[in-house]
């Protein structure tokens, strides 16, 4: 986890990890919790799964943002993982904006690199966001060179390394 996350889960007002588990404090938020990250887990051969959430905490403090992406198995060397990104703010957005600005990334490039990252090819990015697919390889190349990295495993690396956990 990041300087962020990291500080966010030692102060375990929201979420906590526990026996290398990722929990919320609220029941309520713990069985979604639960659900999302399985979400993520358990990939069919048909679609990788993913999804957001946000996390209630007590007043003063704002709710947080979940977010998942599976990690699909010739990146997560064969077995199941997820990529879990937690921001303060709970607004529910995507995440994009936080990580164009952690990578220094244009919103463009931050949605190719979700998208890479949840293991999406240059062909389902290129028909989600409906742009080509040259458009999608250029964007591929610029988060690349701002990244200097070679690899979509680089770049799945580097977001571990940086901003999300691996649960």
């Amino acid at each position: 986890a990041n300087a962020e996350a990291s500080r966010l889960l030692r102060e375990g007002n929201g979420l906590y990890v526990t026996d290398g588990a990722l929990k919320a404090r609220l029941s309520s938020d713990d069985a979604s919790l639960r659900a999302l990250v399985g979400q993520a887990l358990t990939r069919g051969e048909a679609k990788i799964s993913g999804g957001s959430m946000v996390v209630r905490r007590p007043p003063p403090a704002s709710a947080l943002t979940v977010r998942t992406h599976a990690i699909p198995p010739s990146i997560g060397a064969g077995r199941s993982a997820a990529l879990v990104m937690v921001t303060s703010g709970g607004s529910g957005q995507t995440g994009i904006s936080e990580l164009s600005k952690e990578f220094d990334l244009t919103p463009a490039e931050a949605k190719v690199a979700a998208a890479l990252a949840a293991g999406q090819s240059v062909t389902q990015i290129a028909d989600s966001t409906f742009r080509s697919a040259g458009t999608i390889r250029w964007h591929v190349q610029q988060i690349f060179s701002k990244l200097g990295i070679h690899r979509q495993a680089d770049l799945v690396r580097l977001l571990l390394e940086r901003s999300w956990t691996l649960q």
